[in-house]
């Protein structure tokens, strides 16, 4: 699969996702807060997906993905697969 095919998935999966106003996100957090994130295994298993899942974050854009451990790397519970930081509404 190509970076235009994955880039046009990516975008109409987004799209049915969050094609819509949500009320308390729009009350409670500030347009310019920032927020840090952990994605961490709940078990072990074999990284596989990480171009993928950094690349949503890449067009979604303010938000910085910051891969940890690659495909192929085994990973047991409370691993730290990757850190997230940037404009929270965006999350």
């Amino acid at each position: 699969m190509n970076l235009f095919e994955i880039d046009e998935l990516i975008k109409k999966s987004l799209t049915e996702d969050v094609n819509y106003f949500d009320l308390t996100t729009e009350a409670i957090i500030d347009n310019n807060m920032k927020s840090t994130a952990k994605l961490i295994a709940k078990q072990e298993g074999i990284i596989a997906g990480t171009f993928v899942f950094k690349r949503v974050f890449d067009l979604l854009g303010d938000i910085e993905c910051n891969i940890l451990l690659q495909d192929g790397t085994f990973i047991k519970s409370g691993d730290i697969i990757c850190t997230l930081y940037g404009n929270t509404k965006t999350y």
